[in-house]
């Protein structure tokens, strides 16, 4: 078989009997953002390959692999779209991004959250900017939960909590239906039988006596007191919790008076 060279063509004869011409291919289009793997050439033969990249943050749409068939390009050249970035992520309160922080992120890009001391997550510490979005959502830290029995007669119990955390004090709970009780810091009533607490951090269960302190800040240090009163308005019992918050640890000194059958005005 004897092979002749014309413009842009292959002319090839079988001996004796005919010759055929096959079409070469010219270089390829250029496709933005994409770069041909391997030596680029003038002329493709029939059967030629050639493979596109797109460029990092971009993505392709069609095949990468093209084939030069009859001086024609199968199938036709791809594109290459840019991925969408993400912005900057959402601020997770009691945490901080562990990296510099950029105006925008590209496609891939990881960001890690760290929460402060004595506040723990909940969810992934790593997002991943994923076409335009984070994934997974975004922790949030939640501050560390303590709990505080106040309910021994005669004894000081010491608990010890977190800034930012939440505490929690067992009181004398036989006092919601047969009793009446007032709940006080200081001399502010915080609440009474039936009455909503005033600070929407606080909260008192009459059902299960608990009362419960959240994102403990500066402002909760100083005394807690609750007094249970019977039917005939006699204290059956008293307690009162002394709150002191000292840099990252909060002490709760607990003191509880239980008074017998008698009780006392």
């Amino acid at each position: 078989m004897r092979k002749l060279m014309l413009a842009f063509a292959l002319t090839s004869c079988v001996p004796f009997l005919f010759c055929f011409s096959v079409a070469r291919c010219y270089l390829p289009t250029t496709v933005e953002n994409a770069d041909i793997i391997g030596d680029k050439r003038e002329v493709y033969n029939h059967g030629a390959a050639v493979t596109y990249a797109c460029h990092t943050n971009y993505r392709m749409e069609g095949e990468r692999t093209i084939t030069c068939q009859s001086g024609q390009w199968s199938p036709g050249t791809p594109t290459c779209i840019m991925i969408p970035p993400c912005n900057l992520p959402t601020t997770v309160e009691n945490a901080d991004i562990t990296e510099n922080q950029q105006v925008v992120y590209n496609h891939g890009a990881a960001v890690t959250y760290a929460c402060h001391k004595n506040y723990r997550m909940e969810g992934e510490g790593t997002i991943r900017c994923q076409n335009g979005q984070w994934s997974p959502n975004t922790p949030t830290c939640i501050g560390v939960k303590t709990f505080c029995d106040a309910t021994q007669p005669h004894i000081t119990t010491q608990c010890f909590g977190s800034l930012g955390g939440t505490v929690e004090v067992q009181l004398p709970s036989h006092s919601p239906h047969e009793h009446s009780y007032t709940l006080k810091k200081e001399y502010s009533v915080i609440c009474c039988n039936s009455r909503t607490t005033v600070n929407i951090r606080y909260s008192f269960n009459d059902s299960t006596g608990i009362f419960t302190i959240k994102d403990i800040d500066w402002s909760d240090n100083g005394t807690y007191s609750m007094e249970i009163r019977n039917a005939a308005g006699m204290i059956v019992a008293y307690t009162t919790c002394y709150l002191t918050i000292q840099g990252e640890q909060l002490y709760l000194i607990s003191v509880a008076l239980v008074i017998g059958n008698h009780g006392y005005r």
